[in-house]
């Protein structure tokens, strides 16, 4: 038997199992979703000169040592990224959560965040909003997945 052929066989025989290997471990991977995230709110108050002008307050608690390497490392006064605030007109910010309170037992920390934004036109709705996917895992309604929260 020669073989040059048989290599070539094996290699044939082998592509489809190993592509099915492949598209599992993507699959699989692309699926997996975290539990870290605790508890966000976004309030808001309109300027008093003007009513285009808007100031949020972002509120989000996260799981510690998603974080940082133990639930005893953060510290209040600390900032973290706490994603990005979506005002619903197509501009953004950054979330630069200010860490206010820490529960070292229960592995978790609060912060919040406050910015101004104006907005073109006073007379269009807009919904600011903030989405992730980090919902508790062990939630009985939709544990590990995808959340926002809007005004």
């Amino acid at each position: 038997m020669n073989i040059k052929f048989l290599t070539k066989q094996i290699r044939k025989s082998c592509r489809l199992p190993m592509a099915f290997f492949v598209i599992l471990f993507l699959f699989f991977t692309l699926q997996s979703k975290a539990s870290h995230f605790r508890y966000g709110n976004i309030s808001w108050t309109r300027s008093n000169t003007t009513p285009t002008s808007v100031t949020f307050k972002v509120s989000q608690a996260w799981r510690s040592t998603y974080y940082f390497a133990s639930a005893s490392a953060p510290t209040v006064g600390s900032v973290i990224n706490g994603g990005v605030l979506n005002f619903g007109d197509g501009g953004t910010a950054k979330i630069n959560l200010v860490i206010t309170s820490i529960n070292v037992a229960d592995d978790w920390f609060y912060g919040e965040f406050t910015v101004a934004h104006s907005f073109p036109s006073s007379s269009t709705d807009y919904s600011a909003n903030f989405s992730s996917s980090a919902r508790i895992g062990t939630l009985q309604n939709n544990g590990k997945s995808n959340f926002q929260y809007l005004l």
